[in-house]
């Protein structure tokens, strides 16, 4: 099990719409290996939901100023494995 971080900076105002962005699309992502989650999410990226959700968010304009990601792996000894 691979853990990611992803921190949303978002626009002001616009936090509402970007979680109900994630509610309702952006949440079916999870994966197991690394492999997986970059054939997942390159399928993610182009998926026409998908676009067409975030168009729809960002009728007002934009949502996120920045993001940040990160990849986590627990330690051999760690709870999480």
């Amino acid at each position: 099990m691979i853990y990611e971080l992803r921190v949303y900076h978002c626009l002001p105002g616009r936090l509402p719409a970007l979680l109900k962005r994630f509610e309702t699309v952006t949440v079916r992502l999870q994966w197991d290996s690394m492999a997986e989650r970059d054939k997942r999410f390159a399928a993610f990226q182009s998926d026409p939901e998908r676009i067409e959700a975030r168009r729809k968010s960002e009728e007002d304009g934009p949502l996120v100023a920045s993001i940040s990601n990160s990849i986590l792996a627990p330690t051999a000894f760690s709870a999480a494995r």
